[in-house]
């Protein structure tokens, strides 16, 4: 069976020095992934935000949790993932609702729950889960 993979979801817009800094908090702390929502509401775009959570870490994977496809035309997110891949940042996970969703529940159905998204607030407070899952 796969070793646990944690995330964390930030949720929180902030300028990029701050994203930088928890980006690398949160690696230090021992998670695997970083995603972002998108959404129009009190957010920030997605894309740009992930690369500046890529450039500050050195092995931190970066997505989105989904991309709405109702504002985002597919061959300008396409563009934008290959951008994410020429400015050579790490493993970009990309996916519709769905199809996260069916990746999910195959995983689950053949190997267990592996991966589990923690909200940035409670970073903190499951550090020590991964930590003792890790060794």
């Amino acid at each position: 069976m796969r070793d646990f993979r944690f995330g964390v979801n930030l949720r929180t817009p902030r300028p990029a020095p701050g994203l930088a800094d928890t980006a690398r908090r949160i690696e230090a702390l021992g998670f695997d992934i970083a995603t972002m929502p998108d959404h129009l509401e009190a957010m920030v775009a997605p894309v740009a935000a992930l690369a500046v959570v890529a450039g500050a870490t050195e092995r931190l994977r970066i997505g989105t949790m989904v991309f709405n496809n109702d504002f985002r035309n597919p061959v300008v997110l396409a563009s934008e993932a290959a951008a994410l891949d020429m400015l050579e940042c790490p493993f970009v996970l990309i996916g519709t609702e769905d199809q996260l969703v069916a990746e999910l529940l195959a995983h689950r159905e053949r190997w267990g729950i592996t991966y589990f998204t923690v909200f940035e607030p409670f970073i903190e407070t499951f550090a020590p889960v991964i930590a003792a899952l890790s060794n």
